[in-house]
């Protein structure tokens, strides 16, 4: 049997570091990439690397919109201990959407409208 690479099945790292207090918060980093092509023939995408975001943000145990956050063990605790990301994930659904300036979708009507009016006028000239 062969199994294809990113064929739906997500792989999860847990690192675990004794500090002799309870522990209080849990960082996620969502890895979309990992410097490869997404199918049978792995080929080299430096482009599509978030390794090297994970490593900059870990280091400095900081958190960056949309590729890591930090959750409370509060809630993982009442998720009987999920530990999937996904379930924590406060951008997941989350989309920016950038709409056009109304005026700039008006004027482009009026354009789109002007133009049929001529080609109507041209259309009834032939008639």
């Amino acid at each position: 049997m062969f199994l294809n690479p990113y064929a739906g099945v997500k792989t999860s790292f847990l690192i675990f570091k004794n500090t002799g207090k309870p522990t209080e918060k849990v960082w996620f980093f969502s890895l979309e990439n990992d410097g490869y092509s997404k199918g049978t023939q792995r080929k080299p995408r430096p482009d599509k690397n978030d390794l090297p975001k994970l490593l900059e943000l870990w280091s400095a145990q900081k958190t960056e919109k949309p590729f890591s956050w930090i959750t409370p063990i509060k809630d993982i605790i009442e998720n009987d201990y999920i530990l999937s990301a996904n379930t924590y994930n406060p951008y997941s659904g989350e989309e920016e959407v950038s709409h056009r300036e109304p005026k700039e979708i008006l004027e482009e009507i009026e354009s789109g409208e002007k133009k049929l009016e001529l080609a109507l006028s041209g259309i009834k000239k032939l008639i």
